[in-house]
């Protein structure tokens, strides 16, 4: 397969009923890659081990490519938590240093304002963790790494 930019649309076209011929029918790859217009790229989802499973990825001899996911993802993992810990630890200072003290209610809502957005961030780091974790799960992690 060449790149998308040195192809006509025929050709592209013909690789996605290539695709589809493999995967078994437009509705499947629609449901497996969402949609495989090239125009609507932002739609479309990447087949990474995790979302096809171990036993796929090895049926298909992409265990060395599930293994290279799970390594990445328990990475990724580490660095949330400790994004959380850190704006955790803001958080708690804020408390205690702005808002605890804080003398007029411009200055309480400014403190609320900030641990507000440290709470978004939090939140944030929360979602990237547990896709991690989904991932990890369907990539067979071992409980020590969960």
């Amino acid at each position: 397969m060449g790149q998308m930019e040195s192809q006509g649309p025929e050709q592209v076209e013909q690789e996605q009923e290539d695709w589809i011929d493999e995967i078994g029918s437009e509705d499947d790859a629609e449901v497996a890659f969402g949609n495989l217009d090239p125009h609507h790229a932002e739609e479309s989802h990447l087949p990474f081990p995790s979302s096809m499973g171990r036993k796929t990825c090895k049926d298909l001899g992409l265990d060395w490519l599930a293994e290279e996911e799970l390594e990445l993802k328990k990475g990724q993992a580490n660095d949330c938590l400790h994004h959380l810990r850190m704006a955790l630890a803001e958080k708690s200072i804020l408390f205690w240093t702005e808002l605890r003290h804080a003398s007029s209610q411009t200055h309480t809502t400014r403190a609320w304002g900030k641990i507000n957005a440290i709470e978004l961030m939090v939140k944030k780091h929360v979602a990237v963790y547990r896709a991690c974790q989904r991932a990890m799960i369907s990539l067979r992690a071992d409980e020590d790494t969960l």
